[in-house]
């Protein structure tokens, strides 16, 4: 398994071919990644994780909902 994202795959998360373009969508995911020597970003497997993680709770907080009934 790889350390690094590779070029199909930030292609895939950011839906753009072009570095240029990719490096504006990572930015504007909030995504963590470096330029390399080549001028295509590179995104740590591991800055993935850490942002799904951080982004997507693994159990939805139904308080929340309680919140919202209680405002209408």
């Amino acid at each position: 398994m790889s350390l690094i994202l590779t070029r199909t795959e930030i292609a895939d998360l950011t839906g753009y071919q072009r570095p240029g373009c990719q490096i504006r969508q990572l930015r504007a995911y909030g995504l963590r990644f470096f330029i390399a020597a080549d001028g295509y970003p590179r995104v740590l497997c591991s800055d993935l994780g850490a942002k799904r993680t951080a982004t997507h709770p693994s159990t939805p907080n139904f308080a929340a909902l309680d919140l919202l009934a209680a405002e209408r």
